[in-house]
């Protein structure tokens, strides 16, 4: 793995240690429960990603990254297959509803390993590349969740 990317897990994993409760995330999945996603929604997901969700199921700090649920399911397939009966890309994967917009995965773009995050909604279609990576996302995600509480 990029020595960058290690990195960038480590302040993931204290940032969640020091600013998150016990009920924040589900629970820790097996890469068998990210492969029915792939396979669900007929796309390869970035490892950064996949990562998170294989450690954390779902959840965040002050926002909520869909992944897998406590119960098994999917909340990142189902959001996905919601929006896409609205033009959602096929190789979007959203990641997160913001409300007016979801921030999605474009799997189209996968490079090393690694693809970038968008905003999308209904109405405008993709907005601007957000983040090269899911990485990316979670720490500014995260980071400002943690200024404003």
């Amino acid at each position: 793995m990029n020595k960058k990317y290690e990195e960038l897990q480590k302040k993931i994993v204290e940032m969640i240690k020091e600013h998150s409760s016990k009920d924040s995330f589900a629970e820790s999945v097996n890469k068998e429960k990210i492969a029915e996603i792939e396979h669900e929604l007929g796309v390869e997901l970035p490892e950064s990603y996949k990562w998170f969700v294989e450690q954390y199921g779902k959840g965040g700090i002050g926002i909520e990254v869909f992944g897998v649920e406590r119960n098994g399911n999917h909340s990142v397939t189902e959001e996905t297959l919601f929006y896409r009966q609205f033009n959602l890309p096929k190789s979007y994967v959203v990641i997160e509803d913001a409300g007016e917009w979801v921030y999605c995965l474009v799997t189209d773009k996968l490079q090393d390993g690694e693809c970038p995050v968008v905003d999308w909604d209904q109405l405008g279609g993709t907005g601007i590349m957000k983040y090269e990576n899911f990485y990316e996302y979670i720490i500014e995600s995260f980071t400002d969740s943690i200024e404003n509480m």
